[in-house]
């Protein structure tokens, strides 16, 4: 963001992804990497990762981006980002860069009362007048958007609590604490590599089936689950597809 420039100015015209972005790429069997690609030829660079990330809400999409994106699948902007309408509602909790203790909340993860603590041990500070008084930047230094929790992953992966953990600390996971004491999270594509790898076959078999039945690509499966796609058209041959 350049310099003197304020957050609600920097994000004017940032969109969130609606779910015809994700809809319309597996239409056409694409992949993210194919997608990323795609926006490559028309001139604008993007990683594999930052769209997986616009795809699940994670970002926002530049307006540059969502110019790419309609062309590239020959559609309109509108069609794959949410309406202005939607992201203004989306933004009630929040004035520039500063939003209520419930968004607060929602972005560290915890309670009134724990937003309280974290006050009073100095972690999260008051930084402007009621009702708008939190930081969302500084905020989501703590936490960045997208990471998830120990147990999340636990249940992504059909590991137990505690065997995600043990992973932790044997540093065959990058985990942090956004404070002292503050449960571990690990950042988005970290936790989609860890699922990739840790997922036992059989999950990944009957993800894979679920996913063809709802309409996926077998190349969408195999970006999904970290195979190829023979490997995806083997598990899902027997998924009751019409």
């Amino acid at each position: 963001m350049a310099q003197g420039t304020s957050a609600a100015a920097y994000l004017d015209g940032y969109r969130f992804a609606a779910a015809e972005l994700r809809s319309r790429r597996h239409a056409r069997g694409w992949s993210l990497e194919r997608l990323a690609a795609e926006f490559g030829a028309n001139g604008v660079a993007i990683s594999r990762v930052s769209l997986g990330e616009i795809e699940r809400q994670v970002c926002r999409a530049a307006p540059e981006l969502q110019a790419v994106a309609a062309a590239v699948l020959q559609v309109e902007v509108g069609e794959l980002f949410e309406p202005e309408e939607e992201r203004k509602l989306r933004r009630q909790g929040e004035q520039g860069d500063y939003v209520r203790q419930r968004v607060a909340c929602e972005i560290l993860g915890v309670t009134k009362q724990g937003i309280r603590y974290l006050e009073r041990d100095g972690v999260v500070t008051r930084e402007a007048e009621p009702p708008f008084e939190y930081r969302r930047s500084a905020l989501e230094e703590l936490v960045p958007p997208g990471s998830v929790t120990l147990p999340e992953l636990a249940k992504r992966t059909g590991l137990h609590d505690h065997q995600v953990r043990l992973r932790v600390h044997a540093s065959k996971l990058d985990a942090f604490r956004p404070w002292p004491g503050g449960n571990y999270r690990v950042l988005p594509h970290i936790a989609d590599r860890f699922v990739r790898e840790n997922m036992p076959r059989e999950l990944k078999v009957a993800r894979a089936r679920e996913l063809r039945l709802q309409g996926e690509s077998y190349e969408a499966i195999a970006d999904n689950l970290g195979v190829t796609y023979p490997t995806a058209r083997t598990w899902t041959m027997n998924s009751g597809e019409p």
